[in-house]
């Protein structure tokens, strides 16, 4: 423990000073890059009245006129961030929910690799290099329950790859392609 400052009684902790706004917006800025909604949000409960809330919309403003914060830069942060798990529609909804503006998020989008090439490793990574096929001739079915049942089996399995895929973000026609066993297109 410390030793007590001068005016203080033994065993008293030091309070240490609280961060300014500007101290607080910067430390956040070098861990990652934020929106400037995003770094609002994260600053509002430190400016409890109105004054401070005009003093932390001018600091951000500040920030932003500096270059030290950008919502480009954020947005194509998080959207190479979430791009190998994810596809467009996913990434657009996440950048909009922190408070990307659409035009920002479209050139965001427009600057990712191929949505098809990442929608082939995705479902490669989750259910393996081959598409649900008709089985090979040794297992192939012989009567008509068997076939029945083997063409259920493969429309639930599709049916469970293509919920995945869809979950993730993916369109929907690549998601068909993909089902469809489409190798490149």
């Amino acid at each position: 423990m410390p030793p007590p400052t001068e005016g203080q009684p033994p065993g008293a902790r030091r309070t240490r000073p609280q961060p300014s706004l500007q101290a607080r917006a910067l430390q956040a800025l070098a861990r990652r890059e934020y929106t400037f909604s995003e770094l609002r949000q994260k600053l509002s409960p430190h400016a409890p009245d109105a004054h401070a809330q005009a003093h932390l919309d001018a600091l951000l403003a500040n920030l932003q006129r500096k270059g030290l914060l950008s919502d480009e830069r954020a947005a194509a942060s998080l959207a190479r961030q979430k791009a190998s798990r994810y596809g467009n529609a996913r990434i657009r909804q996440d950048l909009r929910a922190k408070g990307v503006d659409a035009d920002t998020i479209n050139a965001t989008l427009a600057e990712q690799d191929d949505e098809w090439a990442r929608a082939q490793a995705v479902w490669r990574a989750r259910f393996g290099a081959h598409a649900p096929q008709a089985m090979d001739e040794e297992a192939a079915p012989t009567t008509p329950e068997q076939r029945r049942a083997a063409w259920q089996a493969r429309q639930k399995q599709q049916a469970k790859q293509a919920r995945f895929m869809l979950s993730r973000g993916f369109a929907p026609d690549l998601v068909r392609r993909l089902m469809d066993g489409e190798a490149d297109a």
